[in-house]
């Protein structure tokens, strides 16, 4: 959920100029006024209850000045703020955080490189003693383990390991108890443990005293007809009630004090006390010999209880089973089996050490039935792995020699040797997770309309309950002339079955789960869902914009021609070379190319002021800063285009042009079944390029996309503009492009979907191409294309069990309270226990169960065969060009 709240409109400094009084007086509200300095920060939650307290947080958040906007994961336990460090620190946050909410939050941020977290018993001598070659920075963290300090060091991985440090300490002072330690606060599975343990034992508890009081009440036992049984039944009752308040009482005084709003806790605490006290009265109405009429109220009483607590334990077990599944970092294995030494044609010696410890150079064994410790090589053994987490897939993939495993990823019944490529703060799992965790949780307009009914729907049941137990009192007692006593404790429990039986907030989760999952879905298939809100709109989309470069092309150009229009070819070469031999643009690594094959002597010229262009070229200065030179498409540098089916690319120094060269490209084999799948959907498929007429319209017809639907020499701009013309003829947008040359338009279209060209991982935050932030989708692989396919299928399954979820809360919500509203006319007492059995199965379990029934759907199955046989029956052909819209 995503609040902002803004500050009133300053007061005008020339008064404060006027008047020194007045400068005094308005101190403070200057400094409230000064240039917001915004910073992303993160929290932990401790202590969170799920079950719409979350609306409670965001009303009490949203009243702090400082913070500029949040989002909550109620699944995960955290919350994300838009924080102006001019008006709090961090730390001043979570103090105001804590007493909004009455919640305590840790802050949570990954560090970037390699660190090891210790713990030691003097930290002031431990930080000034001699660092070890490779230790970066030892810096103190504020959490304390018992008496004991925990420090983290920030070393380089490629000059020391993690065992090599604790070893150089552990020599240097014996008299530290110097140990490893995990001291970042650990989102999901392990946020809630606690929390989570303490709400199985009370239920566990509270299950084992209402059988007791259903066994006293009601088997047909001449033992259990004496009195003794009843005043036990009475204290069993008396416990029952006092473990529910015990769980929802600290929820209660939070929500009154913090938030000021009816929750449906308050009314349920209200509604059981009722019904034990009804038990009461049943109690002394017998002891007094006129007992009531329905005989005892003490089953029903606790089982009110009961599933007071059985509904909360089971929101916990599904919210603690979706964070697993959501986080991904519960993959990670807490240990490995390093090897120590190594025979030929023998099993080698291994130990177990601590994840973290491992180091570069390590081998580990992977032993059958276990998950793969870290990424690495093979380098002896064979096996299956199954990397379903990585590519969707449930087939196991056959590892040997030189085969490269992932994190996270299991073996199967083989073992394996693993030679280590990547730390566990940099392989695949941590990425991933990372990514994972830094989605953007916003709420549609859907979820937001839903939580302001939730909020409205809460006192309309307790008004409900209220009015049909005044009303039921009057029937009874005037109606069927019953006594008061006997009327009005029939008259509670009804009451008391409508609130318990009421579910209120299935509603609110009838969102989250359903994205959080589908989120993890997506990720699975390579497709990174920043913004969550458009798993929702992904199945509205009536267009699809395609940028040519790198998308329906390989993004590989190779120079097939040269053209110098000069005599000093030797020079020009040079230049280039010069310019382009640092840079990672395709253009740029296809001219390196091609030089590194010419005859031309190993002498560069120095190349300044580079200044990059986008949609255009390049231009610097060379010759110590007197010749200007430029390189570009024809149309920046005002040359004659002429036709051509390649992509042109010119040099020109000090105004002349000098030399052209011709590129060609592939087109990805995948594309023009893409295409296809998306037009038999009824989507208008579109490409547009910065490339000259001939290449994009021949790469069009390669891929099937028809000539009224391509667009050439569009540069960045003019493709955002593109977007926006089909947005104002009502149209939903998907624009698949570059997330460096069309950030505009990714921005601009209703949905934005980045091809990620760099997979490889450098740390936990990202690789060299990071992930836009302003972009909706990022496709991690763009040699599977089909992952747009994906997506959109992902989105109508998201809207499909979102739909049924509110449809079956309302009509459940509406079901339970005429039932529980109509209990005084049964002749006995066992449908209300049906009832109240039936509460936590019918009413949350579908909703939490549509959630987890993604899982089991195999999105890409139909489109991986499909792109298997194409792959055998047809080969890369060139296409005419790539990547002039940025050399």
């Amino acid at each position: 959920m995503a609040c902002s709240a803004l500050p009133a409109s300053p007061v005008k400094h020339d008064d404060w100029e006027n008047d020194t009084s007045a400068e005094n007086n308005f101190k403070d509200e200057r400094n409230d006024y000064q240039q917001p300095h915004l910073e992303d920060v993160r929290f932990v939650m401790k202590g969170l209850r799920r079950g719409g307290h979350d609306i409670a947080i965001s009303r009490a958040i949203s009243q702090i000045r400082s913070i500029r906007a949040f989002q909550i994961d109620m699944i995960l336990g955290r919350l994300r703020i838009e924080l102006d460090t001019a008006q709090d620190s961090v730390k001043a946050a979570a103090d105001k955080l804590r007493a909004a909410t009455g919640y305590t939050f840790e802050q949570y941020d990954l560090p970037r490189g390699p660190t090891l977290d210790l713990v030691v018993d003097n930290a002031t001598e431990f930080c000034q003693a001699q660092k070890p070659h490779g230790v970066i920075e030892i810096e103190p963290l504020e959490r304390v383990l018992s008496s004991q300090k925990i420090l983290r060091i920030h070393y380089n991985a490629t000059e020391i390991g993690a065992r090599e440090i604790v070893a150089f300490y552990d020599a240097l002072r014996p008299s530290q108890n110097i140990r490893w330690v995990c001291a970042l606060p650990q989102l999901s599975t392990t946020t809630d443990s606690k929390r989570y343990d303490n709400s199985r034992i009370i239920f566990i508890i509270n299950s084992i005293l209402v059988i007791l009081v259903i066994l006293f009440d009601f088997l047909p036992f001449e033992v259990f007809k004496n009195p003794l049984f009843t005043h036990t039944s009475l204290g069993l009752t008396c416990i029952c009630q006092v473990l529910v308040l015990l769980e929802i009482l600290p929820g209660i005084f939070r929500v009154l004090l913090h938030s000021k709003m009816l929750h449906m806790d308050i009314f349920l605490a209200i509604s059981t006390t009722c019904a034990c006290a009804v038990s009461l009265t049943s109690y002394i109405s017998r002891l007094r010999g006129q007992p009531l009429q329905q005989g005892s109220y003490f089953a029903l009483s606790s089982l009110c209880g009961f599933m007071v607590l059985l509904y909360r334990f089971v929101s916990e077990i599904y919210g603690h089973t979706a964070a697993k599944l959501v986080s991904f970092r519960h993959l990670r294995t807490a240990e490995v089996h390093l090897v120590t030494s190594r025979i030929a044609n023998a099993t080698p010696n291994t130990k177990i050490i601590s994840l973290p410890l491992l180091q570069y150079g390590d081998h580990f064994v992977v032993p059958p039935n276990s998950r793969i410790a870290t990424d690495g090589l093979v380098v002896s053994g064979g096996s299956e792995v199954n990397e379903l987490m990585m590519n969707g897939e449930s087939a196991p993939v056959a590892k040997g020699y030189g085969s490269v495993v992932y994190a996270g990823t299991l073996n199967k019944s083989g073992r394996l040797v693993v030679k280590l490529s990547t730390l566990p703060h940099e392989n695949t799992i941590s990425r991933i997770a990372a990514i994972s965790e830094s989605t953007i949780l916003g709420k549609s307009k859907t979820q937001v309309l839903a939580d302001c009914f939730v909020i409205t729907l809460v006192p309309v049941i307790a008004f409900i309950g209220a009015a049909i137990s005044v009303g039921w009192m009057i029937i009874l007692r005037y109606h069927d002339h019953q006594s008061w006593m006997n009327a009005a404790a029939r008259a509670v429990i009804s009451s008391t079955l409508i609130i318990v039986m009421s579910c209120p907030y299935a509603i609110a989760l009838a969102v989250p789960v359903v994205v959080r999952m589908a989120s993890r879905i997506s990720l699975q298939h390579g497709i990174v869902v920043r913004d969550t809100q458009k798993l929702q709109v992904a199945r509205n989309v009536t267009d699809v914009v395609f940028s040519k470069n790198g998308v329906l092309t390989r993004g590989i150009p190779t120079v097939v021609k040269a053209e110098f229009h000069k005599e000093c070819s030797n020079e020009i070469t040079q230049i280039l070379y010069g310019l382009f031999k640092d840079r990672q643009s395709p253009i740029a690594l296809a001219m390196v190319e091609w030089l590194g094959i010419q005859e031309m002597d190993n002498q560069q010229t120095d190349v300044t002021d580079i200044i990059d262009i986008p949609g255009k070229g390049v231009e610097a200065l060379c010759t110590k800063g007197t010749t200007k030179v430029r390189v570009g498409n024809p149309r920046w540098l005002g040359i004659d285009e002429v036709e051509s089916e390649h992509t042109l690319v010119c040099v020109e120094v000090s105004g002349n042009h000098v030399a052209t060269f011709r590129l060609i490209d592939h087109i990805r084999t995948t594309a023009a079944a893409v295409i296809k799948r998306l037009q038999n959907r009824g989507i208008n498929v579109h490409l547009t390029s910065n490339d000259n007429a001939s290449v994009t319209r021949a790469i069009a017809f390669a891929v099937g996309i028809p000539p009224s639907n391509t667009h050439h020499s569009f540069a960045p701009s003019i493709k955002r503009d593109f977007v926006q013309n089909l947005q104002k003829k009502r149209k939903v947008v998907m624009f698949v492009g570059d997330g460096t040359r069309d950030s505009v338009s990714l921005v601009q279209a209703d949905i934005g979907v980045q091809v990620n060209h760099n997979l490889h991982i450098h740390s936990a935050h990202g690789s060299d191409n990071e992930i836009n932030n302003h972009v909706d989708a990022t496709l991690m692989n763009p040699s599977k294309l089909h992952a747009i396919t994906i997506l959109l299928d992902i989105s109508a399954s998201v809207n499909r069990r979102i739909q049924f979820n509110y449809f079956w809360a309302g009509v459940y919500n509406i079901v339970a309270i005429v039932l529980a509203a109509c209990t005084p006319w049964y002749c006995t007492i066992a449908p209300q226990f049906l009832l109240l059995l039936c509460n936590p199965v019918i009413g949350i379990q579908p909703i939490m169960q549509a959630g987890f029934s993604l899982g089991m759907v195999n999105f890409g199955k139909r489109y991986r065969e499909e792109e298997r046989e194409a792959l055998h029956e047809t080969r890369e052909e060139p296409a005419f060009q790539l990547y002039s819209d940025h050399p």
